[in-house]
């Protein structure tokens, strides 16, 4: 399989993984997300990446079974998390085929792999999947 048949296979099962919601359980994600602030965020994702990352690779029979060991809370965050990592691996396999051509020199891959970097980390679609929704910096709530 190509690296472009990957990067849109990513981006395919990402968008599927919200079926496993129930339209108001889908509805209920940012508010599940509205205790966390963009390092929170990214910080539960890290503690988290082995059980995401096994969950997100699972076929889909699988998926549901897995989310049934757990509570609303973190279904939420878990297929949410999921739906991030599947985005975000096609948006790292898009740059790479758009950066990285075959044929380059060493010295000059460094470079290509360097801007395929910065280029995801410049983007925000990633950053927030749930159109129509507000971002995490609306969410968070204001100290008291």
């Amino acid at each position: 399989m190509s690296l472009e048949k990957y990067a849109h296979d990513c981006a395919i099962l990402a968008t599927e993984m919200w079926r496993l919601l129930t339209a108001d359980e889908y509805a209920d994600v940012p508010d599940a997300l509205s205790t966390f602030g963009v390092n929170e965020w990214y910080r539960w994702r890290r503690e988290h990446h082995k059980e995401v990352s096994v969950f997100a690779s699972a076929t889909p029979s699988r998926q549901k079974k897995m989310l049934l060991k757990h509570d609303r809370e973190k279904r939420l965050l878990l297929v949410f998390a999921s739906v991030q990592m599947g985005i975000e691996t096609a948006e790292l396999l898009y740059a790479v085929l758009e950066k990285c051509q075959e044929g380059l020199s060493y010295r000059n891959m460094i470079r290509a792999a360097a801007e395929a970097r910065r280029e995801i980390e410049n983007r925000e679609s990633s950053f927030w999947p749930l159109e129509g929704h507000p971002t995490f910096r609306d969410l968070k709530k204001p100290s008291q």
